[in-house]
């Protein structure tokens, strides 16, 4: 289905929302006047739920669930694309860390808002469990409303204390 938008002059046309029941995919802008449309005129709607024409390669890749952290210290932003709308029950996310973490740490996706990042005992991050540049990962824990570092390549893990004779410390 088509809907138009309202005419306005070249560079203030406001695409129109799409109906109840319908998700917009594509945007078509044509200038007053002109006759044709080309490929230029045409752009993929914001938040169109369209798969990435790799999609073989991006799976491989993890390529749907990769970003790079644009934020502080200790308050990580990433932004995936497709863009992630909500936070799942046990997903994992990876990010490349922008800078070290020197104690308890955020982690903010999508402008989602921030969410406490905990290291694998459950508690707050102490400083040095992500390093500048380094591969993060961490899985979102709806129960305890936190995300949990999994870890990150060249920080330090935190653990739960050992319990058991065979735990290790």
């Amino acid at each position: 289905m088509a809907k138009a938008g309202v005419s306005a002059t070249t560079g203030a046309q406001v695409t129109p929302a799409p109906d109840a029941g319908y998700t917009g995919l594509w945007v078509v802008t044509v200038a007053n006047g002109q006759t044709t449309i080309t490929s230029a005129n045409i752009a993929q709607a914001t938040n169109a739920p369209i798969l990435p024409a790799d999609l073989l390669h991006a799976v491989q890749q993890s390529g749907l669930i990769t970003a790079v952290d644009t934020g502080a210290a200790n308050a990580c932003a990433v932004s995936y694309t497709p863009a992630i709308t909500a936070l799942t029950d046990g997903m994992v996310l990876w990010f490349k860390a922008k800078t070290a973490n020197t104690g308890a740490s955020t982690l903010n996706v999508n402008g989602l808002g921030a969410q406490p990042l905990i290291g694998g005992a459950h508690s707050a991050l102490q400083g040095g469990e992500m390093v500048a540049n380094g591969k993060a990962s961490a899985i979102w824990r709806a129960d305890i409303s936190s995300f949990v570092l999994l870890e990150c390549t060249g920080g330090a893990l935190q653990v739960a204390p050992g319990t058991q004779s065979n735990h290790a410390a």
